[in-house]
């Protein structure tokens, strides 16, 4: 689990670096602001249209063979990336790592699945998600503390990016070892026999479990604009509102652990009812108080408390594949089903927000988003309380 989690995380650091050296970067590159851009929506695209067919992927394909290809294949784009290649090379590249994503999620979810028997799948997703929190804080922190000491040139990022790149190639040997014994530990042979992929479409489990997908990573990637907000809005620092975004990030072990452990003990569909009545709330305590530098630490005690919703909500979501007795050959299936329809926020959720901070000037725009993704967190919760109504039925 150590390994699924940590590199659940590096599959992630070299695509998504411009999350946190994005001048550095582009300056880096060469590139303009739209072609940094067109770079993240390459990587996005490539990893959308991927996900059914790594799903797929994953359930004729054991995990210990598709990790090592898929981290191993981002190193080695990576040890290119670092030269800072021209734009179409670097696009090529962004593409890669999407074909990349895809060959190695599936198979991280179905590897987490068998680790566990069924009454601790609660467990084993919050360990997966918690680790993956933990590593993602860490890994995060000492490679900014490496691009500083090493000057914050264009060389330090490229010793960032080759540091990036070792440890995704050492993981996917690693994982090509740990992987070995623990891959399918359980197979529910008899509930295999009765399904087939080609009827996911009719199984209404599946796109109540990608709905709640959609709705908990719309309510994550809405937080990020927390940072913008809280200097535009509640007028704190630059710096303040970067260490209380970095600050966030810790709490993800802490929330995903605790709701795994609950979620065995009261059931997942249960624990993600709250959590997203948590979280609707917050959203909905951005949405209609206005905000200002009075109440900047209730704004602040609020995002907390949305941040733990929604990492606690992500720990266990996908718990729901065993508790909606999913069988066990068709876990990469739904998997890659639910990342196509839930990761789409990744489409609209930036331009929506840009659509409306335009248009709406101070923080009506913000109040305006909140609001709407508290919407979409509010159809969330009433798709959690009608697939626990399923498993109860069942």
């Amino acid at each position: 689990m150590l390994v699924l989690g940590s590199s659940g995380t590096s599959l992630f650091l070299l695509p998504f670096l411009h999350e946190i050296y994005y001048e550095a970067l582009r300056n880096a590159l060469g590139h303009s602001n739209v072609q940094l851009g067109s770079l993240s929506a390459a990587y996005g695209l490539a990893s959308l249209l991927g996900y059914l067919p790594g799903g797929l992927l994953a359930d004729r394909v054991p995990p210990r063979i598709l990790l090592p290809i898929g981290l191993i294949g981002t190193g080695t784009g990576g040890l290119l990336f670092a030269s800072f290649p021209p734009y179409p090379i670097a696009l090529l590249l962004y593409v890669l790592w999407g074909a990349m994503t895809v060959i190695c999620w599936g198979a991280m979810i179905r590897a987490t699945r068998e680790w566990a028997p069924p009454d601790r799948q609660g467990h084993a997703f919050g360990i997966f998600e918690g680790v993956r929190g933990t590593t993602e804080a860490a890994i995060g922190a000492a490679g900014v503390m490496l691009f500083a000491w090493a000057g914050s040139s264009n060389g330090a990022l490229g010793n960032v990016i080759l540091t990036f790149s070792a440890l995704n190639m050492a993981l996917g040997v690693i994982a090509f070892l740990a992987l070995e014994r623990t891959a399918m530990v359980r197979v529910d042979t008899a509930a295999d026999a009765d399904g087939s992929w080609r009827d996911l479409p009719l199984n209404p489990d599946v796109w109540l479990i990608s709905f709640i997908v959609l709705a908990s990573y719309s309510a994550y990637t809405a937080l990020y604009y927390f940072t913008p907000y809280s200097s535009n809005i509640l007028q704190l620092s630059v710096a303040l509102a970067g260490a209380i975004a970095v600050a966030k990030i810790w709490l993800k072990p802490i929330a995903a652990l605790s709701a795994g452990i609950v979620a065995d003990r009261w059931g997942v569909s249960r624990t993600l009812v709250v959590g997203f009545a948590i979280v609707t709330g917050n959203l909905m305590v951005f949405a209609l108080i206005p905000g200002s530098t009075s109440n900047a630490p209730l704004m602040v005690a609020n995002l907390a408390c949305a941040s733990l919703a929604v990492f606690a909500i992500r720990g266990v979501y996908f718990a729901l594949l065993e508790q909606c007795q999913i069988p066990g050959t068709q876990t990469g299936s739904v998997t890659g089903l639910a990342s196509l329809v839930g990761f789409t926020p990744d489409i609209f959720i930036p331009p929506l927000a840009g659509i409306l901070l335009d248009s709406f000037a101070g923080q009506s725009g913000y109040r305006l988003f909140f609001g709407l993704i508290g919407t979409i967190c509010a159809m969330g919760l009433l798709a959690s309380v009608q697939i626990g109504r399923r498993i109860r039925a069942r």
